[in-house]
């Protein structure tokens, strides 16, 4: 329920902290299935990757220490894609949260 406070406090610098929590609150429950299935696929696809490309680094070396370092290297680079992704649909339901509250 709680996932979009950030998103929700940053959009909104001047609101206080208990305004932002409550909004994040609302969206968050309107939202909860689209959030779960976003971070799921999101979650899952850079774990997917980051596997695939560790079995490819496999054949390619025989150095453990790149093959244990390529998932999080790769986590860690498709992180802000994720972040980028959650901010344009916080700001979708942000938008549609507005128009129900006027």
């Amino acid at each position: 329920m709680w996932f979009l406070y950030p998103y929700s406090l940053v959009y909104n610098p001047e609101k206080k902290w208990s305004a932002a929590l409550r909004e994040s609150r609302y969206i968050g429950l309107e939202h909860m299935g689209r959030l779960i299935i976003i971070l799921s696929v999101g979650i899952g696809l850079t774990s997917i990757m980051g596997k695939a490309l560790a079995y490819g680094a496999m054949f390619a070396t025989s150095d453990v220490t790149l093959i244990i370092l390529i998932p999080p290297i790769v986590q860690v680079f498709l992180l802000p894609i994720l972040a980028l992704l959650m901010s344009n649909y916080y700001s979708l339901w942000n938008e549609e949260y507005r128009l129900e509250m006027t």
